[in-house]
């Protein structure tokens, strides 16, 4: 369902009847519009963006199978039946997806660029895309399932013949996994001048908990200008310009719509901010991020009026590296006390950007490869998420950097999340943003929503009653330090289209990280953000790093004294345009008691026969007594060595005393991956230790 899209027209994808000649196919059938292609078959083209990963699947385009798509904009908007489109999947293979417009578009921008289309879909199989199609038959589409998301889009810019109505030649495409994208350039990222977040509720500014968002939908125009380096790097047309930061919004609305209720559509005439023409691009000369800042706030109000746009941001070509700047910590809907004429070789003082960087459209992104996710997540969404109240959440305190924000400052290390510094700090967690907003800073966001940062959009009841976070799950509970522990959660009154995810993350602000290695300092964060899964449990440290996977002290690490700890459970129902995210706090109070609750025996590589009668042995460590008082524990076993655990417990509520005999029934396959688990039974104290390494079943 879409709030926003016109009614549309079902396209049917004509049949061709010959394979894409000079091109070796890997499958191919009468009305495939994808074939395989080798590395070989494409010789002659250029080299591939640097937004496209090592690991992808090369595919072409048939030269003629969107130009039904182009032909049916106009008069798509009067019939209510489906658009599809065929996807090819990263392996292999292909895929359907019903589409509808995603609404990035208004009417009067799109009847002038008919060849522009922004969608969203879903398949057959729950997957969901976002796709761009521009009026040189490329395909820009992000696709999420299960295994997390994919991208597929051009191996280099395609273009057209001037005039020319479609592509005389197959386009080259890229299928990868979101995943195995390479990290973008370096931020250069200056501190936003004055803001702040609405000082009337202090408790929302600092990211508190809301029992749910999405009830009320927003609506916001942005103004995106584009300068001509920019369209430069688009193809060189207006229209190309526009085509890109079409993607970019369709991107955006993927990410704002599922968290925050919020959904971008670009201002009416807002191809009169793309500036194709160098002599005439009013970006020129200016090379300083603040300079741009303030100039495209006055270009945007001197360009559309600002009665025209709720918020602008623009997006910018440079020579290396990519820059980003908001003017202030939350400037929606805000209207600068006065315009600034920014001209080549001004100066910015603290006043100008006083006066000028509390505007609406002072924000901008600039990068040497201004494509792809790379670009629209970690960068131009990252400095949208301060227009939009967002501030950095990442912990780590780099030597000659100002950038870490004690008041949110919630991530280990760069951080992971969309306003954290993935990839970019010398405690980097991964090399690039994974695509949602922490709880904190969706936290902050509805704050700023909720006040004058909300008051100029378009608003709507979502028409989908919200969901609840189950209120049986306890909000307090105690574990022993140096130990493992789980916490969970579920919705209820959830939507039958609803496909429920959950993460939780923790929110202690305290002493800067100041090393790669994570240490318990007493306060601060300890645990990374997870992406979210549709399990609503999480353990502490993450499965990864209890098996090896993943190393202790980089993301996760363990309490190591009495402390309190304090989580968010964000729970997503991903119903795209019309979602809700609900949250709930948790805390969890450690108590050293001098040792870590751990099991000792099966050991590493023993060897356990089914039918007979096996010891367990664990340290209880004073978990039996107050304040923990656990006494009953329960034994779980995997097969898969800790991946998951058989469904009926070996042992359920033993006396905690450090020992116990089980029987490994003879249903359960030989396997050399053998693990158990000691949990304690009480779910207020939700603690649990794995046996040491993986032991043999015969």
């Amino acid at each position: 369902m879409s709030l926003y899209s016109p009614p549309r027209r079902l396209v049917i994808f004509t049949a061709i009847t010959a394979l894409l000649s000079g091109l070796p196919v890997a499958y191919a059938t009468p009305q495939a519009l994808w074939s395989d292609v080798t590395r070989a078959g494409a010789s002659a083209r250029s080299a591939a963006t640097t937004s496209s990963p090592v690991h992808q699947r090369r595919v072409a385009l048939r030269a003629d199978g969107l130009a039904a798509f182009g032909q049916a904009r106009a008069v798509g908007r009067s019939s209510q039946t489906a658009q599809t489109i065929e996807l090819p999947l990263p392996v292999s293979g292909a895929t359907r997806f019903t589409l509808e417009d995603s609404g990035v578009l208004p009417p009067g921008l799109a009847a002038r660029f008919p060849g522009l289309r922004s969608m969203i879909g879903r398949d057959a199989e729950g997957r969901t895309a976002r796709i761009d199609i521009d009026a040189a038959g490329a395909v820009h589409a992000r696709v999420t399932d299960r295994a997390g998301d994919w991208i597929v889009q051009p191996e280099t810019p395609v273009k057209r013949a001037p005039g020319a109505r479609s592509r005389h030649s197959p386009a080259i495409h890229v299928v990868f996994r979101r995943a195995d994208a390479p990290a973008g350039p370096a931020l250069r990222e200056t501190t936003p001048h004055g803001g702040g977040l609405p000082t009337a509720a202090p408790g929302t500014r600092a990211g508190k908990a809301r029992t749910g968002s999405g009830q009320l939908l927003r609506t916001f125009r942005i103004a995106m200008s584009a300068s001509s380096d920019y369209v430069a790097k688009m193809g060189g047309t207006v229209e190309d310009g526009l085509a890109g930061v079409a993607k970019v919004v369709n991107r955006l609305n993927a990410i704002y719509e599922n968290d925050l209720g919020v959904h971008f559509q670009l201002a009416e005439n807002n191809d009169r901010l793309i500036f194709a023409d160098k002599d005439t691009d009013p970006f020129k000369g200016l090379g300083d991020d603040d300079q741009l800042v303030l100039r495209n706030a006055a270009v945007a109000a001197q360009t559309l009026g600002r009665e025209n746009y709720d918020v602008g941001h623009l997006v910018h070509a440079v020579a290396s590296g990519t820059a980003g700047l908001a003017g202030r910590i939350g400037n929606t809907c805000l209207n600068a006390t006065r315009t600034i004429d920014i001209r080549p070789g001004t100066k910015v003082t603290d006043q100008d950007y006083e006066d000028g960087g509390a505007d609406k459209a002072a924000g901008m992104t600039g990068s040497a490869d201004p494509f792809g996710d790379t670009f629209h997540v970690d960068y131009v969404a990252h400095e949208l998420g301060h227009q939009f109240g967002g501030q950095h959440t990442f912990n780590i305190a780099d030597p000659g950097s100002d950038q870490r924000e004690p008041d949110a400052a919630v991530e280990p290390g760069g951080g992971s999340t969309i306003m954290g510094y993935a990839g970019i700090t010398s405690a980097n967690l991964q090399t690039r943003s994974d695509d949602y907003f922490h709880g904190r800073s969706i936290g902050e966001i509805r704050a700023w929503l909720d006040s004058e940062g909300g008051s100029c959009a378009a608003t709507r009841v979502n028409p989908i009653r919200t969901p609840m976070v189950d209120t049986s799950y306890p909000s307090y509970v105690a574990v022993p330090a140096r130990t493992p522990f789980e916490l969970a959660g579920a919705l209820s009154y959830v939507h039958a289209g609803a496909t429920p995810t959950y993460t939780f993350e923790q929110i202690d602000r305290g002493r800067a990280q100041t090393t790669a290695e994570l240490t318990d300092t007493g306060n601060g964060p300890l645990f990374r953000s997870r992406r979210p899964t549709a399990s609503g449990s999480q353990t502490f440290p993450a499965t990864g790093v209890l098996l090896g996977k993943e190393p202790i002290g980089r993301g996760d690490t363990f309490p190591m004294r009495d402390r309190t700890l304090n989580f968010r459970l964000t729970a997503r129902d991903n119903l795209d345009q019309l979602a809700h995210v609900v949250s709930r706090d948790i805390t969890v109070d450690v108590v050293d008691t001098g040792a870590a609750f751990e099991v000792v025996a099966p050991r590493k590589s023993a060897t356990l026969s089914r039918g007979k009668a096996i010891a367990v042995k664990w340290r209880v460590a004073g978990t039996d007594k107050p304040p923990l008082s656990c006494t009953r524990v329960d034994v779980r076993l995997s097969v898969d060595g800790g991946e998951s655990w058989l469904e009926e417990n070996l042992l359920t509520r033993v006396r905690n005393n450090g020992t116990a005999r089980f029987t490994i029934p003879g249903t359960v396959a030989p396997t050399m991956r053998g693990r158990l688990s000691v949990a304690c039974s009480d779910t207020s104290t939700p603690f649990f230790a794995l046996s040491p390494g993986d032991f043999r079943i015969r």
